[in-house]
């Protein structure tokens, strides 16, 4: 039985996806058909690679590289660019948006303790911090120094170990 053909999808100047089965993501011969024949159900713009170029890219990608083509139209990879500014703000925000979320229990719980008349299970003085980080949170992305990892609100010595303890 003759070996597929191993082929590599690209996306303008980037790897866009790499398909085999389910699993592997790339395309085959054997079960997408040949270029150019009837039954091909491959895209139109794969490029046919090795199987050591195929391994070499696909270990490149996990070391965080960026694949590109070369003058061919093969996967070569280069040292990944650097995030934009709009990237780097909207990571920012992503942080930020889980920062809140992971402490929404805490003051639903806060609350919800004290429409019960129950003794808080956070004392007032930390409430009041939380609520304070949460605003400086919500404020973050208009503040001087968004969106440097350096400059971020500081949550509060003691929420860490509240987080883990529930």
């Amino acid at each position: 039985m003759k070996a597929a053909s191993v082929f590599w999808l690209w996306g303008g100047d980037h790897v866009s996806g790499v398909f085999q089965s389910v699993h592997d993501y790339i395309f085959r011969t054997d079960t997408h058909g040949v270029p150019g024949s009837e039954r091909c159900k491959m895209p139109s713009d794969v490029v046919e690679v090795s199987q050591n170029v195929f391994e070499a890219m696909s270990e490149a990608r996990s070391q965080g590289m960026r694949l590109v083509a070369d003058g061919d139209g093969k996967p070569t990879a280069i040292q990944r660019l650097a995030p934009t500014a709009a990237e780097l703000a909207d990571n920012e925000r992503l942080w930020r948006n889980g920062e809140i979320s992971s402490t929404e229990w805490l003051v639903a719980r806060h609350r919800d303790e004290i429409d019960m008349a129950k003794v808080p299970t956070i004392a007032i003085e930390r409430f009041v911090d939380l609520l304070d980080y949460r605003q400086l949170l919500r404020d973050w992305p208009s503040s001087v120094g968004f969106p440097k990892v350096s400059k971020r609100p500081q949550a509060p010595d003691w929420l860490a170990a509240a987080l883990v303890a529930e």
